[in-house]
């Protein structure tokens, strides 16, 4: 049984590109390292509906992504858990409420990455759950 969850788990991994260095139909090989201006502990803090976003846009058949329009650009909802609510705040994205560590926002995908590059930020979820298809 086990072996069978291992040899799917590495089966879905594959299909995906921002999950490791996969080639495209060029051949050349990419990675999300290479698609995201962020560093290894900077990437981790994203959740694998984020990373997706950030690397292959919203048209993926996994996720939902909650959105909204703000000044022509579009917003994703997420859940920010941080160290340091105060540190936080202080920042200039435009947060919504929080809950002792958590904080919700509606970021674009340039303030997402912002968001995981500040140190109080320990992870950045995509709050809707993954659907089967």
């Amino acid at each position: 049984m086990r072996l069978v969850l291992f040899v799917l788990a590495v089966s879905i991994l594959s299909l995906c590109p921002a999950c490791s260095g996969t080639s495209d139909r060029s051949g050349t090989t990419s990675s999300s390292a290479s698609t995201l201006d962020l560093s290894e502990s900077e990437r981790q803090k994203l959740d694998h509906a984020l990373t997706l976003l950030l690397t292959e846009g919203p048209e993926n058949p996994f996720f939902d992504y909650q959105t909204r329009q703000r000044d022509g650009e579009t917003t994703y909802g997420v859940l920010i858990r941080t160290s340091d609510p105060e540190a936080l705040r202080e920042t200039a994205l435009p947060l919504g409420s929080p809950s002792s560590n958590i904080l919700t926002a509606h970021l674009t995908i340039s303030e997402i990455q912002q968001a995981a590059q500040i140190d109080a930020v320990v992870s950045i979820s995509n709050p809707t759950e993954a659907s089967l298809h």
